[in-house]
């Protein structure tokens, strides 16, 4: 059986463990939870995952996560492109919807 820790690294060298994996680029809070869609602001403090370091020692393996602090023009440029990606989903669903809609109808009428 093999033990898994997650420590962040931030910026100043403080180190804290959190209870779960992060991936290269997330953007996350001061504890390692990432944002959800609607939950970034520019008032909050936030830092995206520069780099991350396994450790290994025996059975133990350990992940270090590297933060950068995300200044208020990157996290608006993140809220604007999350906002964009979110909308193009959204039209990609509606679009995908009203084709099978006519596809039914026109195997109705047959």
């Amino acid at each position: 059986m093999e033990y898994y820790n997650y420590v962040l690294v931030f910026p100043d060298g403080d180190r804290q463990e959190i209870d779960h994996p992060l991936e290269m680029g997330d953007i996350v809070d001061i504890n390692g939870n990432p944002f959800k869609t609607g939950a970034m602001h520019i008032k909050k403090i936030t830092y995206r995952v520069s780099g991350i370091k396994q450790d290994i020692h025996f059975k133990e393996i350990t992940y270090f996560y590297k933060l950068s602090l995300l200044d208020v023009a990157e996290v608006e440029d993140e809220i604007v492109h999350r906002k964009l990606n979110e909308q193009k989903r959204k039209e990609k669903l509606d679009n995908v919807f009203s084709n099978l809609e006519k596809k039914f109808l026109k195997n109705k009428r047959l």
